[in-house]
């Protein structure tokens, strides 16, 4: 759903709110067997990918609350020698992308979100050739809908798409249709617990 001439920014946020509230109640509504079911699932799909298997440096959110867990995943990329980068906020809305280790302890941040304690080597955005992205709803066409704060939206757009953008969900989460307004950004691919990867490139 883009935004057409009747919508307001107001009357879009509002679609937007709506939308979210719905889906963060069915996610909180999983059991935890069931989260950690999914969680399994989607990292055995994304370890799977061709493109993922040859990237260097991969940035992956950290899970809070009841998002699907990267956990699992993470450790799985580390282990295969691929460099985890997590995304810290900046000011004016912005992510920053730090080095995530086995041994970097981690503090809560903005929002209760878990962060690296302490100062770690930084990677720019176009070294990234995956970002696992977070999300609260994804319809058929891979618009994404976030949180509501615009950090990914923020990020910079370039024409080769590097990193490519992956948003992982629960099957619960995929929509029909997505509230879109011009500046909101896409997915490249999508892994859910129950459908297909796509594209599995």
């Amino acid at each position: 759903m883009t935004a057409c001439a009747g919508d307001t920014p107001d009357s879009l946020a509002a679609q937007k709110q709506h939308l979210r509230r719905q889906l963060r109640a069915g996610r909180r509504a999983l059991t935890l067997r069931q989260r950690r079911w999914a969680a399994q699932r989607c990292t055995v799909k994304t370890l799977a990918l061709p493109g993922l298997r040859r990237a260097h440096r991969v940035g992956v959110y950290l899970h809070h609350g009841a998002e699907l867990a990267t956990t699992a995943l993470i450790t799985a990329l580390q282990q295969r020698g691929t460099r985890v980068y997590v995304p810290v906020t900046g000011g004016e809305s912005t992510l920053r992308w730090v080095a995530l280790t086995r041994h970097t302890p981690l503090a809560r941040g903005d929002y209760g979100i878990r962060v690296p304690r302490r100062s770690s080597p930084r990677s720019l955005l176009n070294r990234l050739q995956y970002l696992v992205v977070p999300l609260v709803g994804v319809d058929r066409h891979l618009n994404r809908l976030g949180a509501g704060g615009g950090y990914y939206d923020r990020l910079p757009r370039r024409p080769a798409r590097v990193p490519r953008w992956l948003g992982w969900a629960y099957t619960q989460q995929c929509v029909d249709e997505v509230p879109q307004a011009p500046w909101d950004r896409p997915l490249d691919a999508l892994i859910t617990d129950r459908r297909p990867a796509w594209p599995t490139g």
